[in-house]
């Protein structure tokens, strides 16, 4: 049978989850009769990563610190075998590598003693070998049977690339909502959370919201039937991109949106909305937290602040607060010294976020 047959679970799986990639290399290693299958890669300015699922980790470790930068026979395999098999034996720089550290205090003690395999290059720069390690020279049947599972694997390196970059421009939308103050969720067609930022983590352990069997939920039943009312016309509308609808959940804001996720996803991975929530009351209190610490305000002028821009009168916000109007005259003066405005509608402005 051949490898792409017998390794196809194991192919697919590499497109989403790197962590599969040792267990298709020891099934290709244990079909090819072979000690050890690696795989390894990267693009030009960073650390390549590789996987030795039979390697001793301390071995790996010492490779990459000691021999990776000055393995010319590895360089010298990689640009002669681009997309083809070549057997180490046949380049000539192979009977230096037999007197070299590398081969007699790396290869040897784990029977590395011959190797074949191919290398692969992206066009985004990405590149990286597979290399089959064994004790005796490769025949041509194991060699011929490792070329034609090149395209598959040149195949699952493209889409698994292509699919990191997608992930990072997902991550990227959710982190600039963390930026701005926002929690952010993506959902998938069923409406199950995918991915969410910090803040959003933050509400759910607060309990704004919950999590239930993976799904978004209110705290209360009328909020629970009010949200999954607002997830479901997203998903029920997954062509209306830029469509939004909104709800309220106590002080929260709750917006969803339909997610326009790219079909290369496979389909339980691929988001379908993005849930968008907003705590006015948080906003405001990390933007006083902010300007307690640049000002130097006290907390009890930093309460103030706040019950002012609530109330929208000091004396309301001294009642609520407990305390004298004196006391807040006071207070708001030196709020006003501190931060240098001058006007109460000025202070509220600042503390909204305006210069």
């Amino acid at each position: 049978m051949e490898l792409s047959l017998e390794l196809r679970d194991h192919l697919h799986g590499v497109l989403t989850d790197p962590a599969e990639w040792p267990r298709l290399l020891m099934r290709l290693a244990d079909l090819l009769g072979a000690e050890e299958a690696t795989f390894g890669g990267g693009s030009q300015w960073e650390v390549p990563r590789i996987f030795a699922p039979r390697t001793d980790p301390g071995y790996v470790g010492v490779y990459m610190q000691t021999y990776h930068q000055q393995n010319a026979f590895m360089q010298s395999m990689m640009q002669r075998s681009l997309g083809r098999v070549v057997p180490a034996h046949a380049l000539p720089e192979f009977a230096a590598l037999q007197h070299s550290d590398f081969y007699n205090l790396w290869c040897a003690p784990q029977h590395f003693t011959q190797m074949f395999g191919f290398s692969l290059a992206a066009s985004d720069g990405w590149w990286g070998i597979m290399t089959v390690n064994l004790t005796d020279v490769p025949s041509q049947e194991q060699m011929a049977r490792l070329g034609a599972l090149i395209p598959q694997v040149q195949r699952a390196v493209e889409m698994h690339l292509l699919l990191e970059q997608l992930r990072s421009a997902q991550t990227s939308t959710l982190s600039v909502l963390n930026l701005s103050g926002n929690g952010g969720l993506l959902l998938d067609r069923h409406g199950r959370v995918l991915e969410m930022n910090a803040i959003a983590e933050a509400m759910l352990q607060a309990g704004q919201l919950r999590l239930r069997e993976g799904r978004l939920r209110g705290p209360d039943a009328d909020s629970d039937g009010a949200l999954s009312r607002l997830v479901a016309q997203c998903l029920s509308e997954p062509d209306r991109a830029g469509a939004k609808a909104q709800i309220g959940i106590g002080p929260l804001i709750v917006q969803c949106a339909p997610f326009a996720g790219s079909l290369i996803f496979p389909a339980p991975q691929r988001p379908a909305a993005i849930v968008i929530m907003t705590d006015p009351h948080q906003k405001m209190r990390q933007r006083l937290a902010d300007l307690q610490r640049s000002y130097g305000l006290t907390q009890a002028e930093a309460e103030l602040a706040q019950a002012v821009v609530e109330a929208g009168s000091r004396k309301i916000a001294a009642e609520r607060r407990g305390v004298t109007d004196a006391t807040a005259r006071a207070q708001l003066s030196s709020i006003f010294d501190k931060t240098g405005v001058r006007r109460q509608t000025d202070l509220v402005r600042l503390l909204m976020g305006g210069s």
